[in-house]
């Protein structure tokens, strides 16, 4: 079964959330998991907000997931270019990527950046 509803808390720990379905009369689910691309040998972390809406599907036991978020008329991509891979915080910050030109951006214009490493190197072509 797929539903659609608006997170109404999140358990950071647990990488799991509960959600709203307000076709349900306003009934709140229990703790769903979030999707992530990678858990296992490489790590994605980056829970939904609370009042994000979001796509849960629930298997044949009641296991639910929440499997992403989209873009609506209300609220649009900040980029919307087939080109371009990004994350924006809600801080300002921005990690954005241009497939096409070939160019990745760091964007942080409030905060600091830290590189941590054995050894760092930067080199220019």
């Amino acid at each position: 079964m797929v539903k659609i509803g608006k997170v109404s808390s999140v358990d950071e720990k647990r990488g799991t959330a509960r959600v709203l379905f307000p076709d349900r009369q306003d009934s709140v689910s229990g703790d769903l998991f979030v999707i992530m691309p990678f858990t296992l040998s490489g790590q994605v972390y980056y829970m939904p907000a609370v009042n994000e809406r979001v796509v849960c599907v629930f298997d044949d036991c009641g296991t639910g997931f929440i499997i992403g978020s989209f873009y609506a008329d209300s609220r649009q991509p900040v980029q919307g270019d087939k080109n371009m891979s990004y994350v924006n915080f809600n801080d300002g910050t921005i990690l954005r990527y241009d497939r096409k030109e070939k160019i990745l951006d760091l964007i942080c214009d409030d905060g600091e950046i830290n590189i941590v490493g054995k050894k760092v190197n930067i080199i220019e072509k």
